[in-house]
């Protein structure tokens, strides 16, 4: 964490400044999660930049004033189903059955956490076991 260059092969730094802050907390371990960016080609710019991100980051973490909470899939999906326009649907079984296999693949991820890598891969897997079957 902090204000860094990188380094070619011999120890020298080279390219733009990079920062490096917490910007969320893992829910499940508690533990702060990190993001880095560049910050200009100048140092005293980036420790300006690394400054403002930090303070961000108390104002988050001791006054409480992260906004965003952050969603599982599985309780989307579960919040979806329970929508009454949504129970209304001729379709209505059908989505939950398709809800279960969603939420067995990736219930416990936070939806912001799903690629479309992820998915696609899935999409893959399930044509192979479908494919199977016939």
């Amino acid at each position: 964490m902090g204000v860094y260059r990188r380094k070619d092969k011999d120890g020298k730094p080279y390219g733009p400044w990079i920062i490096q802050y917490p910007y969320a907390v893992d829910p499940k371990t508690g533990k702060a999660k990190y993001t880095s960016e560049k910050a200009g080609h100048g140092k005293r710019l980036a420790d300006l930049a690394f400054g403002k991100k930090m303070i961000e980051w108390e104002k988050k973490k001791h006054l409480g004033l992260e906004s965003k909470r952050e969603y599982s899939l599985a309780e989307l999906v579960d919040w979806y189903l329970e929508l009454p326009k949504v129970k209304r649907k001729k379709s209505y079984k059908d989505d939950v059955g398709r809800a279960k296999i969603l939420k067995e693949k990736f219930g416990g991820y936070l939806a912001k956490d799903i690629k479309p890598a992820m998915v696609e891969t899935f999409q893959h897997e399930l044509l192979r076991t479908m494919l199977k079957r016939q």
